[in-house]
């Protein structure tokens, strides 16, 4: 008996097609989870966000304040020059005076305006050089007189021109 021959393996040239099956990338469905992640880190990183404001009421389609006569309670307009020079406007009048001299005089006019139970109203006009620091920071001086009831005064007409 002969011993059967062994054939060596032929190498396969050609593969089967169903083996060589690429996979797909749908890029419609890519594109939503994109737009999804994105939407939801803005909505995450607008939370951590701590927001620090100064509230304030600006005027809308209302008059503009009127001046102070017996029926309307007492009111004090103080102006911010650029310079920051601070000024009391009484009517047609104006009268500079120095931070302390200001607070003093406010502080003055809100035991007057108490001892009426009335409530001071302060109207403040800063000019448009004024430094933005030193408005607000007058702002929280007054506030810290204890007077609530301050107005910005934005309107030309609304106090003696300079």
């Amino acid at each position: 008996m002969r011993p059967a021959l062994a054939l060596p393996a032929r190498p396969q040239l050609f593969a089967a097609p169903a083996a060589r099956k690429r996979a797909r990338i749908e890029i419609i469905p890519l594109i939503d989870i994109m737009f999804f992640l994105l939407a939801s880190f803005m909505l995450v990183s607008l939370s951590m966000v701590r927001l620090q404001c100064l509230q304030m009421l600006l005027p809308g389609r209302t008059p503009p304040p009127r001046w102070p006569t017996e029926s309307n309670p007492p009111v004090c307009l103080v102006q911010l020059l650029a310079d920051g020079t601070l000024a009391v406007v009484d009517g047609a009048e104006r009268s500079v005076r120095t931070p302390a001299e200001l607070l003093a005089e406010l502080q003055q006019r809100s035991a007057a305006a108490a001892a009426q139970r009335l409530e001071l109203r302060v109207f403040l006009r800063a000019d448009k050089d004024a430094p933005h620091g030193r408005v607000i920071e007058l702002l929280g001086e007054i506030r810290a007189l204890g007077l609530q009831r301050v107005t910005f005064s934005l309107r030309p007409g609304t106090l003696p021109p300079l």
